[in-house]
């Protein structure tokens, strides 16, 4: 099942940069150093945004999209500009990398605005060279997270965070289906073949489970004005026969 899609206006945004050290301890033994791996762990987030401010608000945990994360391992050298741009152009980021703005630490809210990717990159490269300088390190894992952060309202946020709900119990469902083998064969076929009571049992309590879960999410969605029927279309026709 494909993740629902929520048709979201995300011009209010800005895409933050931010490396670390991922904490795994140095290698002294090492003869050819530094050697530097390199993770990138980018995603989006949706933050709601305070009434009237523009700002956004802690008072709710922003919502995550899945993240897309790539290693480089053991470069056996400090980076160059045009390594680390290598690296971003192999990476498939699902968003362009304008409003960009440099975090210095997670711990530090306030960001700073960068002027091109060239911009992100060297700020990159200076901080991996502080951080093996200063340490004298001879090997160095860190990551580097691009989170595009996109501001939305209080109903988008609720909106979001009900559909996630809706999905996660359609998933649910989905894999018990699966699971007694009421999805491997066609639907005609399969109630064709229900013939022991064991499998008369089984696809009624499917079908009175399906129907709570219709009645729960249409509740719940409905609050929010989605359109209920596109939430569930897919699981319906499993269960249409």
């Amino acid at each position: 099942m494909q993740a629902f899609n929520l048709n979201l206006n995300d011009h209010d945004y800005s895409v933050v940069v931010m490396v670390e050290n991922r904490g795994f301890p140095d290698d002294q033994s090492l003869v050819k150093f530094p050697q530097v791996s390199i993770a990138w762990n980018v995603f989006k987030s949706y933050h709601v945004i305070q009434d009237g401010t523009g700002s956004t608000t802690r008072s709710r945990n922003p919502i995550i999209d899945p993240y897309t994360t790539h290693k480089f391992n053991a470069l056996q050298s400090l980076p160059s500009h045009e390594i680390i741009s290598n690296m971003l152009h192999e990476i498939p980021i699902s968003f362009p990398l304008d409003r960009l703005r440099w975090k210095p630490s997670r711990f530090v809210n306030a960001t700073e605005p960068l002027n091109s990717v060239d911009d992100t990159i060297n700020n990159i490269r200076r901080v991996i060279d502080e951080m093996v300088s200063a340490g004298q390190r001879k090997k160095l894992d860190v990551i580097v997270t691009v989170d595009k952060q996109i501001k939305i309202s209080q109903q988008q946020y609720d909106a979001m965070v009900a559909r996630r709900e809706v999905e996660h119990t359609l998933e649910g469902f989905r894999s018990v289906l699966s699971r007694e083998g009421l999805l491997q064969q066609p639907h005609e076929e399969a109630r064709d073949q229900a013939t022991s009571s064991v499998d008369a049992l089984r696809w009624r309590w499917a079908r009175r489970h399906w129907n709570e879960i219709r009645s729960r999410a249409a509740g719940l969605l409905n609050n929010i004005n989605i359109n209920v029927n596109l939430i569930l279309e897919e699981v319906w026709m499993l269960m249409k026969y």
